[in-house]
């Protein structure tokens, strides 16, 4: 299976952590993966250092036009995808604009749509806490919402993501529930660490948090 994913080349938080393992679980089931980032940033340089298959697509802002040219050849090498993934609205509404602009009515409109790939997006946070501008997340959302039926299915992170989707008007019939998944090997190699230091002088508690310290998650 031929499978792109697209998302902003700086986005260094929870989606990075989801997708660089996920991309690479995906290798070693034998698809063959590329991952296009939109800009230049940290998480195009991390995916590079663990020798995954990266394409930068020049973009520099969320508005930038140039981008689409380039992303609509990316869209319609031959041979063609056979999975379109993006993840967050830097690669959403590019995406969906470029591949409107290849296929037409086969993208835009319902039911079976035939020579092109299947759409997905991943939804991994919610837009209106995404941006410090109420008015730049609200025109985001307006983006979003009007092109969201183009693509065949939604993916939330959380059962609360998706009903709260649901309730802002996006249609439920296409939103699915897909939690993270987790390296599992990562944290063998934590439980040994710990059994280590449980032998070691005590030391005073430790506090931590399962969330990236940044003003938007409100911590």
């Amino acid at each position: 299976m031929r499978v792109l994913h697209l998302i902003g080349g700086g986005d260094t938080g929870g989606a990075m952590s989801h997708l660089l393992p996920l991309l690479a679980a995906l290798e070693r089931a034998g698809c063959e993966v590329q991952l296009a980032c939109l800009g230049e940033g940290g998480l195009a340089r991390a995916a590079e250092e663990k020798g995954l298959s990266v394409f930068v697509l020049p973009m520099r802002g969320a508005r930038d036009p140039r981008v689409l040219p380039p992303l609509r050849r990316l869209l319609g090498r031959k041979p063609g995808w056979e999975v379109v993934h993006t993840h967050g609205m830097r690669a959403n509404v590019p995406t969906r604009l470029a591949a409107a602009s290849l296929w037409g009515p086969r993208f835009r409109g319902r039911g079976p749509r035939p020579g092109r790939p299947c759409f997905f997006t991943t939804v991994h946070s919610d837009l209106r806490l995404d941006y410090a501008s109420a008015a730049l997340a609200r025109s985001y959302e307006v983006l979003d919402r009007a092109t969201i039926g183009w693509v065949d299915g939604v993916i939330c992170v959380s059962e609360a993501l998706r009903e709260l989707l649901a309730r802002r008007g996006y249609p439920s019939h296409r939103l699915f529930v897909v939690h993270s998944g987790l390296d599992t090997a990562h944290f063998a190699r934590l439980a040994a660490a710990g059994e280590a230091a449980r032998t070691r002088e005590p030391r005073p508690a430790r506090l931590g948090t399962v969330a990236r310290l940044a003003p938007v998650k409100d911590i």
